[in-house]
């Protein structure tokens, strides 16, 4: 009943106060043994319990004299919680910016939408956040920065870009030691040099990009660390928050190591993968 308290006031314990009472209503109309009434068990409670009703009285005296004064005190009180509640505000849509993740949204039931999925692929399931508009959007950059650069065409097409893609995540999986193995005559992987020749492929990555590095002010590049993947970022972002979901769903992360050179790694102490 008193929990960490170690008394109750009147007030604000009125619930506690009743319960206690009726735990000491219960406790005398038990039959008690003569060896239970002999060690005097019962008698120590009930003087505690006179004990905490005189302190309650006591108590309820004082509040009763310091009303006048927590009246007085009642209009800055109102003050505070004003001030509290407005930089409260402040924060919340601060945090609710555009550059700042995540969002606060309401999830709706859709019901069950796995029908509508079971005859997906991976490059179904893939396509719902990185769809061909996103594609064509790096198509289009990397051929404004090597025009930029060379000032000659890269001639790079919405397909080309995707099977550059696709070539990467199979680097991925088979982890070659050296990028240039997998067109090497001893370590040549068929899935991957017959779509596409070692030099189109180095000449791909080395001008790869997402936006136009002239289209973004000096005062974004400043502000903002992720502009170079920003609008990658804002795509994935607002198909996540599109997709449908269930009412119950289960989350967890993990750590991606990374020892490079990168202006937003940290570092995690006590971590597997620290950084």
């Amino acid at each position: 009943i008193f929990g960490e308290k170690k008394y109750l006031r009147p007030g604000e314990d009125d619930d506690k106060l009743l319960h206690l009472l009726e735990v000491d209503s219960d406790i005398e109309g038990y039959d008690l043994e003569e060896d239970e009434l002999d060690d005097g068990v019962f008698q120590e409670q009930d003087t505690a319990r006179g004990d905490i009703v005189e302190m309650a009285i006591e108590e309820e005296n004082v509040l009763e004299e310091n009303d006048e004064d927590n009246d007085q005190i009642e209009g800055l009180d109102d003050e505070i919680v004003e001030i509290s509640t407005s930089n409260e505000q402040v924060q919340q849509d601060e945090y609710d910016s555009e550059d700042n993740v995540p969002l606060k949204f309401e999830i709706q039931d859709n019901g069950d939408t796995s029908l509508e999925r079971i005859n997906f692929t991976p490059s179904d399931y893939f396509s719902k956040y990185m769809d061909d508009n996103m594609f064509q959007t790096i198509c289009d950059s990397t051929n404004v920065k090597y025009m930029l650069l060379h000032e000659k065409p890269l001639n790079l097409t919405l397909t080309e870009t995707k099977h550059f893609f696709g070539i990467s995540i199979l680097m991925s999986l088979l982890k070659y030691p050296r990028v240039r193995m997998y067109w090497a005559k001893t370590t040549r992987v068929y899935s991957i040099a017959s779509v596409m020749t070692r030099d189109r492929y180095f000449k791909i990555r080395n001008h790869l990009k997402i936006v136009v590095d002239n289209d973004i002010s000096e005062h974004l590049r400043k502000s903002d660390k992720l502009w170079k993947v920003r609008p990658l970022l804002k795509k994935i972002r607002e198909t996540c928050l599109s997709l449908p979901r269930e009412n119950v769903v289960a989350v967890d992360e993990q750590m991606i190591p990374f020892t490079g050179i990168c202006g937003i790694k940290q570092f995690v102490r006590g971590k597997p993968n620290p950084e």
